[in-house]
Formats: C-alpha cells, structure tokens, sequence
C-alpha cells in the first residue's frame, strides 16, 4: 500500500489548503493512492467548523481586515480556532477504516501522535474526554477537528509551536472560555519548527504503521 507525504512550503491560504485536500481525498476515493498526509503552515486564518457559535468570533470583519487575517466557514467539525505561521497543520487524508479504527478512535490516534511528539521534548502531555485536543496542565497546545466523508478523512490537527498566541484573542478558541492556548516554545524556548515537523512525521509513520513517503502534488496527479 502506498502512502504520500506532502510537506508544503511556503506557507499556504487556507483555500489552497482546502483545495488541494479535496483533490487527495477524491484520489483516495477512487482508488489512485491509499492515502496521505499534508503538513505545512497557514498564512492567518480563523476557521468556522460546523458546530460553530458566532458568539465565540469576538471582533467583526473590519478588524480581521486590518489585521491580516481570513475567515472561512468550512465543513470539518468543532468550532472556532486560529491558523498561522509558527503552528503545524496536519492533514491526513485516510480511510480510517483500513486502520480497523472508528471515527473517535483516529481522533484519539492523532491526539496521541502529539503526545508523542512533546516526549520528544521532555514535555508531558494529556488528552481530555470533554474536550478533544492536546494538553499540558490547563493550556491546550494543539486542537483537533476532522471531516470524513464515505469514511475518508480530511483536516485533522492545529499544533501550535511558537504561534503568536495574540490571534487567539480575537476568538473563544474551540469554543472554550475558561482555559487557556499554549504553545510548544512555553516550555522550550530553543525548539525548531521544522524539526518538530521531522517528529511528528515520524510519529504519524509509527502509530499508524506505514510509511508516509514524501511526494509532490503534480506527482500524484501523474499517477
């Protein structure tokens, strides 16, 4: 079975991203590729998912305007978050069955693959039952939000690495009023995006057991 990495770079729009998942996840669908992962970094951006309550978006249009930052309504799950340079977005796109997964089991998975990655860095993390995401004590460090379609998945996680966290006033991030976003560079000051990319890639091979080679999008479209 072949899986493909996309590790994207500059950073991207998020309707490039959304595009772009679109195309994979109709690949997957019939049948050119088994699957994928996207990693890379949006330009700033605050996503609508469907559960969304517009109370929890705290400024209006003419704010994001000046301030450089979109806003998309869109189709995964979950409620309102931030998207920006220094945050790992992870896309994979799979058919979790084949993973002999149920929908809330990947979600777990992609949870822990975080998990994994902040041991790497001697920092300890946990999962909450009432609030899907990643934790250190009181500060939620990386937010998940999924969409799976014939049950393939698309969207995924938002692990923020040394995001600005400012942006994260301009909203209720997920929803969530009485804790706090935290980022990986909190408790080391020292840490490299791009090498936290390198872990978690290395995590998404091992939890789900294959290995994500890396390709481009115009070779997936040759296939």
């Amino acid at each position: 079975m072949a899986y493909h990495l996309l590790r994207l770079e500059p950073r991207i729009g998020y309707q490039d991203g959304l595009d772009m998942q679109r195309e994979i996840v109709n690949m997957v669908a019939a049948g050119v590729i088994d699957g994928a992962l996207l990693i890379l970094e949006h330009k700033p951006v605050l996503t609508m998912g469907i559960r969304t309550d517009q109370n929890n978006l705290l400024v209006d249009n003419a704010y994001l305007r000046d301030a450089g930052v979109e806003l998309f309504e869109t189709d995964r799950g979950g409620d309102i978050t931030f998207h920006g340079p220094g945050q790992i977005v992870a896309y994979p796109i799979l058919k979790f069955r084949a993973f002999g997964l149920r929908l809330s089991d990947y979600m777990h998975r992609l949870e822990q693959i975080v998990i994994d990655t902040l041991a790497d860095y001697d920092v300890e993390a946990t999962s909450r039952p009432e609030f899907p995401g990643v934790w250190v004590d009181d500060r939620k460090l990386c937010a998940i939000g999924v969409r799976a379609k014939q049950f393939i998945t698309s969207h995924g996680l938002a692990f923020n690495v040394h995001t600005d966290l400012t942006y994260f006033n301009l909203i209720n991030p997920c929803g969530i009023t009485e804790y706090q976003v935290g980022r990986l560079a909190d408790y080391r000051y020292d840490v490299d995006i791009e090498q936290v990319k390198d872990r978690l890639i290395g995590h998404f091979n091992k939890r789900f057991g294959v290995t994500f080679e890396p390709t481009t999008l115009n070779e997936l479209r040759q296939r």
